[in-house]
C-alpha cells in the first residue's frame, strides 16, 4: 500500500502542475532554415527530458527527489498507453520536449501497477538522504496525495467514463534555448493537442506559473481559454488554460 501511495503521487501530480512554455540549454545555435522533427519520445530521451524539467523548474518538488527519479518519472509517460511524450529536434538536436497525460484517471492507474514498485523505491531512496524534501511532502501533499489515492482507488471500481470531467492534461513542455522564435513551442503543444483529439479527449488543460514567469501570453495565441488563478501544493500562483475540440 505505501509503495503503490509514494508511485500514485508521480501519477497524479503529471495532472496537478505544468511549467511554463521554458528554455533550457541543448541546442546553441540552429539555422533557420533547419527541417523541424517531431516525433515520440523513446527511453534514450529520458535523460534530456529529466534534465530539462530540472533546468525549467528547479525548486519543484519532483526535482528535489534528484535525477534518478526524475528519469523513471518520464519514463512513465513513454511507457503509458495513457499518456503521450513527444521529442521535438532540429538539425538532429533535440529541440524541446512536451508530456502529458491522455486519460488521468487510467494513467495514474496503470503507473500504481505497473511503475509502482520502482518509482516508490527511487522516491523513498531519494527522500531518506533529504530531509528537507520529507518535510515539504509532509507539509504540503501527503493529505492532498491521500484523498486522490481514495478518488483513484474507487474509480477503480467502474469503467465508466465522464468526458466532461477527465480531461487530457498538458503537464510539462520545454524548449531549448538555441531553438527559439522558430516555431518548435507550437509546434510541441500542436502534437500533443493531435494526440489527445485522436485518443478521444473533448478538451485539454494545463497550468502556467503567472506573470512574467509564465506563458499565458503563448498560449493565449495557440486560442487556449485562461480558467483563472491556481495555487499548486507549493505554493506557486499558476494560471490554468485549457482548448476544446471544438475550438480547433
Amino acid at each position: 500500500m505505501a509503495l503503490s501511495f509514494v508511485a500514485l503521487c508521480a501519477a497524479v501530480s503529471a495532472r496537478m502542475w505544468a511549467p511554463s512554455s521554458a528554455v533550457v540549454e541543448e541546442v546553441v545555435l540552429v539555422e533557420s532554415i533547419a527541417t523541424k522533427e517531431l516525433r515520440r519520445a523513446t527511453l534514450v530521451d529520458v535523460d534530456f527530458m529529466a534534465r530539462t524539467h530540472a533546468e525549467t523548474l528547479p525548486r519543484a518538488f519532483f526535482v528535489s527527489l534528484g535525477q534518478r527519479f526524475m528519469r523513471r518519472y518520464y519514463a512513465t509517460f513513454i511507457d503509458s498507453p495513457y499518456a503521450e511524450a513527444l521529442v521535438a529536434a532540429i538539425a538532429d538536436h533535440r529541440a524541446g520536449m512536451v508530456v502529458g497525460v491522455l486519460d488521468p484517471p487510467l494513467h495514474a492507474r496503470w503507473v500504481a501497477r505497473n511503475r509502482g514498485m520502482s518509482l516508490a523505491l527511487s522516491a523513498l531512496a531519494a527522500l531518506a538522504v533529504r530531509p528537507s524534501a520529507v518535510s515539504t511532502f509532509l507539509r504540503t501533499r501527503a493529505r492532498r496525495y491521500a484523498g486522490a489515492w481514495r478518488r483513484y482507488r474507487d474509480s477503480a471500481q467502474t469503467q465508466a467514463t465522464d468526458d466532461a470531467t477527465r480531461p487530457a492534461v498538458l503537464s510539462h513542455v520545454a524548449v531549448s534555448t538555441g531553438a527559439r522564435h522558430r516555431g518548435v513551442g507550437q509546434s510541441l503543444v500542436s502534437g500533443f493537442e493531435a494526440s489527445a483529439w485522436h485518443y478521444g479527449a473533448d478538451w485539454i488543460t494545463l497550468t502556467t506559473l503567472s506573470g512574467s514567469d509564465g506563458a499565458s501570453d503563448f498560449y493565449d495565441l495557440l486560442g487556449w481559454r485562461c480558467r483563472g488563478p491556481v495555487r499548486t501544493f507549493d505554493g506557486a500562483d499558476v494560471v490554468e488554460w485549457s482548448i476544446a475540440r471544438s475550438a480547433r
